[in-house]
This record gives structure tokens, sequence and C-alpha cells, in this order.
């Protein structure tokens, strides 16, 4: 698996629920889109110094998918709307199905850590796929997806849940919308 995301702020008196809806509207056309597992609609409301923030969520089962995605009108369309975005990517760590994964979420939790230059990486990586392993056993997890960024040094963690999690390490996200075209 490998992990792709970009992201808008908005201002502090930006109405989100025009974003929340909007997911909703468009969601579906994203399950053609070839070689991807889910797009997740994310949207963050100001909180705890965030901004305002829309920031759609892709995991790809292949590069392929992902860079025509890139390439397509699709993504033309949103970075003529909002600018072209930068563009986060990540290879798979860990990846794990939760019991809800045939439900759709209603909230994500994101975190990056960054690793130290010293790290045994090997040892990092590992402890990393036993911590996703065991939110498996939480029956409102969707899924839980652990990425690295190579360039930067940095883990991303994310999971989609049913209901908001009571522990939260990271920023939660509402899922607006999710797009699985592994599911139809």
């Amino acid at each position: 698996m490998f992990a792709m995301q970009y992201g808008f702020d908005f201002p502090s008196n930006f109405e989100m629920n025009d974003i929340l809806a909007r997911s909703a509207d468009i969601g579906e056309k994203f399950n053609a889109l070839p070689g991807l597992y889910h797009k997740a609609f994310l949207v963050g409301g100001r909180s705890q110094g965030h901004a305002n923030r829309y920031t759609p969520f892709y995991l790809w089962q292949d590069m392929e998918g992902m860079t025509a995605f890139l390439e397509s009108e699709s993504f033309a369309a949103v970075s003529g709307h909002f600018g072209r975005p930068s563009v986060k990517r990540w290879n798979g760590i860990a990846f794990f199905e939760g019991a809800a994964v045939g439900s759709s979420p209603s909230f994500a939790v994101q975190e990056t850590v960054v690793l130290d230059h010293d790290v045994d990486l090997a040892q990092v990586l590992e402890t990393e796929r036993k911590a996703s392993a065991a939110l498996v056993s939480n029956g409102a997890l969707h899924t839980a997806f652990v990425g690295l960024d190579p360039e930067r040094w940095e883990l991303m963690r994310i999971s989609l849940w049913l209901g908001r999690p009571e522990r939260v390490d990271g920023r939660i996200f509402d899922v607006g919308y999710l797009s699985r075209p592994s599911q139809t």
C-alpha cells in the first residue's frame, strides 16, 4: 500500500460544513479510480492551534493508480479550484482492517512522528506494526495505516473509526465520505 495526501487551509470564518456536503456529493465518482483502496474526505475544524482544513487521504494499491490520478481531470479540477497543492506520499509500513471495515467511518485520527537520526529504523517499524495490529481489537476500528516518508524521515499514522475515539494521539478529522472502489 501507498498513501497520498494533500490539503487546503481555510479562514476561521469559513463554513466547513460546505466542504463536508461537497464531499458527499462528489465522493462516489472516486469509486471508479483504478488502483485506489480508498479515499477519505477529511475535514478538520479550527481547534488546538490548527486551521480549518480539508485534506483528502488516499490509500493506493499501486503506484500506477496514484500517478494516473495526479494526471487526471479530477486532480486538475481540484487544483483549478484551490490551487495546485503539495502532495505528500508515504510507503506502507503497516495496514490493518478492523471489524468495522464494512461500515462507513465518521472520524479519522492522524499523527506525524519525526524520527531521530540515530533511531534503529527496523526496531521502530516493527514496534509500529505491533501497535497498529493492537488497534484491531477495538470493534470501532475501520482501518489503520502507518506510512514512512524516507525523505523527511517521518512516520504518519492514520486510523479511521466509526465513532470518536476516547484516547487520541494526533488530530481528529470528520470523514465527510469514504470512496471505496475495492468494495464495489
